[in-house]
C-alpha cells in the first residue's frame, strides 16, 4: 500500500469510528437531566459539524492529487484533532 492509500484506509476507520462514538454519546445524553442534555444538545451539534467538515475535507483528499493533497491532508489532521478534542471533552462532561 502506498502512504496515501494507507490514509484513506485510516481516515475511512476513523470517520466510522467517530460516527459510533457519536451514536453513543447520543444514547448517554438522552439519561441526562433536561438542563444537561440542552449543555450536551450542543456540545453535539459541535461535534457533528466537526465530523462533517473532517468528511468534507476526506472527500476532497480523494480526489486530489499532488500538493493539492497534501495540502489537505494538513487540513484533515486538524479536523481530526477538533474532533477527537471534541469528543473527549463532551465525555468527560457526560461523566460528571
Amino acid at each position: 500500500m502506498t502512504p496515501r492509500s494507507d490514509f484513506v484506509t485510516h481516515m475511512q476507520s476513523q470517520l466510522k469510528q467517530w460516527d459510533t462514538d457519536v451514536a453513543a454519546l447520543v444514547e448517554e445524553g438522552k439519561k441526562a437531566s433536561a438542563q444537561a442534555r440542552t449543555q450536551y444538545d450542543e456540545g453535539l451539534k459541535g461535534l457533528r459539524a466537526s465530523r462533517d467538515a473532517a468528511q468534507k475535507s476526506f472527500q476532497q483528499i480523494c480526489v486530489s492529487s499532488g500538493d493539492a493533497a497534501t495540502q489537505l491532508h494538513a487540513g484533515m489532521e486538524g479536523a481530526w484533532t477538533t474532533m477527537r478534542t471534541g469528543l473527549e471533552t463532551l465525555m468527560q462532561d457526560l461523566k460528571k
